[in-house]
């Protein structure tokens, strides 16, 4: 008896030990568990010969990111490798330059409900006590502006970004208030196995365990730069520079979304919204496709609300500490 109670082969216990099991077979959890556990397997033999063994996906996919800006000739990426630095093995990423979007505050908010309020609805809340508030003012009618939102969407629609927001990005500007560029960062948050974009139409997606909200759809315009340089970009060279970062799952879905977004560039041909330039009427049309199909249109709108935030709070008196005085929350 005690042998078996060893091996669990006790009949009373059976229930409690098959009740996983039956979980694994049922719908072949145990093959698509099996295919991770190879693809992980898979990824630390290719990293191998750059002897960096068994080194964190987010790092692979950071870098993944850079490769596929590279292949774009996308000015928005910046690049990102793996680096070892006294011993220790890491990523090392290219600085973005410029000013955040938006910036982070202390707020007493007693007496001020309607405020806290409104924070929370709007998603302007980071954590208990501090809120977000504007940063950069940003002109979105700006044809570097525009330029650069459409760079970073379809950079990310490559990729299979889901975790793009106002908090990853600088706007790059110089000493007389001229936009010189869109900056991204902390480009870890994608690629995954979906070869499609229906996520984007759910607003919804799920990594590393947690729920983003943070994406968009195929954008409703392109300059010919853009388009000729997504064009260009072969599927061999994709697959090339990508197999050995990821998962040939996550490689293959790649493939697949660069399939589409060639196919909606031919489709944007035909309907004439193919522009050598960008500019009042287009910026429009960015802002009138939405939150659903634009960085620009949802970033916009996110900047007005952080605006009018501000606005209410210094009509209930408060008054932003002096830069000097501010503590980093």
């Amino acid at each position: 008896a005690y042998r078996l109670k060893q091996a669990g082969q006790l009949a009373s216990k059976m229930r409690f030990i098959s009740a996983p099991w039956l979980g694994l077979l049922d719908g072949d959890v145990w093959l698509r568990l099996e295919g991770f556990a190879a693809s992980v397997a898979y990824r630390a033999e290719a990293l191998t010969p750059l002897q960096y063994g068994r080194v964190e996906i987010s790092s692979a996919r950071a870098v993944g990111s850079s490769v596929v800006g590279a292949l774009l000739g996308s000015p928005v990426i910046g690049e990102a490798r793996f680096a070892e630095v006294d011993g220790k093995k890491g990523l090392a990423m290219e600085k973005a330059a410029g000013r955040p979007m938006r910036r982070q505050v202390e707020i007493d908010f007693t007496g001020r409900e309607e405020i806290k309020a409104f924070a929370e609805e709007n998603h302007l809340r980071a954590a208990r006590g501090v809120i977000f508030l504007p940063d950069a003012t940003v002109d979105y009618q700006d044809p570097v502006v525009q330029e650069g939102m459409l760079e970073l969407q379809l950079n990310d629609l490559l990729t299979g970004q889901v975790d793009r927001h106002a908090g990853n990005y600088h706007i790059d500007v110089d000493e007389e208030g001229t936009v010189r560029g869109i900056n991204a960062f902390d480009n870890d948050g994608a690629f995954g196995t979906e070869g499609g974009f229906e996520r984007y139409q759910t607003a919804t997606t799920s990594f590393g365990g947690r729920a983003f909200n943070h994406t968009v759809s195929l954008p409703p315009l392109l300059l010919r730069d853009q388009a000729e340089r997504l064009m260009a970009v072969a599927e061999a060279d994709l697959r090339e520079q990508l197999s050995p970062l990821l998962p040939a799952p996550e490689v293959e879905a790649a493939i697949a979304r660069l399939r589409l977004l060639k196919a909606h560039v031919k489709q944007l041909r035909a309907d004439g919204q193919i522009f050598d330039a960008l500019d009042e009427q287009t910026h429009q049309q960015l802002r009138h496709a939405g939150a659903e199909s634009s960085y620009l249109a949802r970033d916009a709108a996110a900047q007005e609300r952080l605006q009018q935030l501000q606005q209410m709070l210094e009509a209930s008196g408060w008054e932003e500490p002096a830069e000097d005085d501010a503590e980093e929350p």
